[in-house]
């Protein structure tokens, strides 16, 4: 078995698909709109795992905690200084051993994405 794709029950699908394109860098992979729900499927371009963002009605809707996605990057203070000019605020930044910094920030649906830098 191998990791197929990621779900998100979004309120406001085009906020989460636009927040994930901006914030995350992930580009749309596939869509279907239309049907029982609207899903896109979205990814970074280089494996087939996808984080998929469906729309649903409040009641599927995350609303929960425990849970994070998590986003490599390579400069993790370039990442806070471009998240705060977009008016997203990162949280505290966490090293829990050398060579590791992460923070963590929420998508529109309070959903926690994890920023991490790794040496």
């Amino acid at each position: 078995m191998k990791l197929q794709h990621m779900t998100i029950f979004s309120k406001d699908i085009d906020a989460s698909v636009k927040f994930y394109q901006e914030v995350a860098g992930l580009t749309i992979a596939r869509e279907v709109r239309g049907g029982l729900h609207d899903v896109v499927f979205l990814n970074d371009g280089t494996q087939p795992f996808c984080l998929e963002i469906a729309q649903s009605d409040v009641s599927m809707s995350y609303n929960g905690g425990g849970v994070s996605l998590g986003v490599s990057c390579n400069d993790l203070d370039a990442e806070i200084k471009r998240l705060k000019e977009m008016g997203i605020e990162a949280g505290e930044v966490i090293s829990p051993h050398p060579g590791v910094r992460f923070f963590f920030i929420k998508d529109p649906n309070g959903f926690m994405v994890q920023f991490v830098e790794e040496a």
